[in-house]
C-alpha cells in the first residue's frame, strides 16, 4: 500500500477504465468458481521477495495513477502471496484498490480510504483466520499513510514514520517490538528513497528504485523471521 502523496494529473480516462474493470471485477464475484486456498489458517505467511517485489511496483502504479495495474498486482498479492480463494482474492483487492484511490491526489478522502482499509483487512482476517480486529489493522495502516506523507514534506525527520510502521508491523504480524521497529526502519528507507523520486530529488532514480526493492525485501524477511520464532 502506498501513503505519501505529489500532485499528478489524473485523466478522467483512466477513471472511466478502472470503474469499467472495477465493475467487470465485481461482476465475477457472483460467478466465479470457489477455488479454496491451501494456505494455512490462523497465520499470515509470505515469501519476502515476492512482497518486496509487489510493493514496489504497487508504488509505481501508484503514483502514476495507474489503476488497472494496481489492481493487478493486489490480486497477485492477495491469491499467490496471501493464499486466499479467488473469491476473497477479488473482494479483498477491490477494497484495497479502492482505498488507494481515495487516498490519492488532492481531492483525497482519507475516513473513506480507511473505511475500504478496514473491509479489506476483514476480508483477510476471516478467509484466514487471524485474530486482529480489521478496524485496528485500517486505523493503523492509514497512520502510517498519513505519516509518510508529512514525512515526504519533511524528509529530515523519518521517525514518526518509523514509529507508524513499528507499530502496524507489531499489530498486524504479531511480532515482538524490536523486530517490528527493525523492519519498520527498512520500509522507512525504501518509502524515502520513494519520496526523492517523486519530489524530483533523486540523483538516480533507477538505483533508488533498486534501493526500495531491497530495503523492503530486508525488512519483510525480518517479519517474516519473527513470525517463525
Amino acid at each position: 500500500m502506498q501513503a505519501a502523496d505529489v500532485p499528478l494529473a489524473r485523466p478522467l480516462a483512466r477513471g472511466i477504465r478502472m470503474a469499467l474493470i472495477i465493475g467487470f471485477v465485481l461482476g465475477l464475484v457472483g460467478v466465479v468458481a470457489w477455488w479454496p486456498s491451501t494456505a494455512a489458517r490462523g497465520r499470515l505467511t509470505f515469501d519476502p521477495a515476492r512482497m518486496a517485489y509487489i510493493e514496489t511496483e504497487g508504488w509505481r502504479a501508484y503514483y502514476d495513477r495507474a489503476w488497472t495495474r494496481a489492481l493487478g498486482l493486489m490480486l497477485e498479492l492477495n491469491h499467490n502471496v496471501f493464499g486466499l480463494s479467488w473469491l476473497d482474492t477479488l473482494v479483498a483487492s477491490y477494497y484495497s484498490t479502492r482505498a488507494q484511490m481515495a487516498f490519492a491526489g488532492a481531492n483525497n478522502n482519507p475516513p473513506l480510504a480507511q473505511e475500504y482499509l478496514a473491509r479489506y483487512y476483514g476480508v483477510i482476517a476471516r478467509a484466514r483466520g487471524l485474530r486482529y480486529d480489521p478496524a485496528r489493522a485500517a486505523e493503523a495502516e492509514m497512520r502510517y499513510w498519513i505519516v509518510h506523507r508529512q514525512v515526504a514534506a519533511q524528509p529530515d525527520n523519518p521517525a514518526p514514520l518509523v514509529d507508524s510502521l513499528a507499530d502496524l508491523h507489531a499489530y498486524l504480524f504479531d511480532i515482538p517490538a524490536d523486530a517490528a521497529r527493525a523492519s519498520g526502519v527498512e520500509r522507512t528507507a525504501a518509502a524515502q528513497a520513494v519520496d526523492r523520486i517523486t519530489g524530483r530529488r533523486s540523483t538516480d532514480v533507477a538505483a533508488d528504485w533498486r534501493e526500495i526493492e531491497t530495503r523492503l525485501r530486508v525488512g519483510y524477511k525480518i517479519v517474516a523471521q519473527a513470525m517463525k520464532e
